[in-house]
């Protein structure tokens, strides 16, 4: 679909890690830095592989619509 690109979301990281820290604290039953780091840098590491994963399923479907025009050039001729 592309409403969610690589592109966009490290465009917004810096606001991803404030939003994560955010939600760490509010998630946290004490007001420790040690609680927030336990809720927080897993989200982070979850934002990161959903960074990955989409700029692997951009690149696969980029790939699959090249080989698609290939095929319609081909047949076309």
């Amino acid at each position: 679909m592309g409403i969610v690109t690589p592109k966009l979301l490290r465009s917004f990281r810096k606001h991803a890690v404030i939003a994560i820290l955010v939600i760490g604290a509010v998630v946290t039953p004490s007001s420790d830095p040690l609680s927030l780091s336990l809720i927080s840098i897993p989200l982070y590491f979850l934002y990161e592989i959903s960074i990955f994963v989409s700029s692997m399923e951009l690149k696969r479907k980029q790939k699959r619509e090249l080989e698609e025009e290939r095929l319609d050039q081909q047949s076309s001729t």
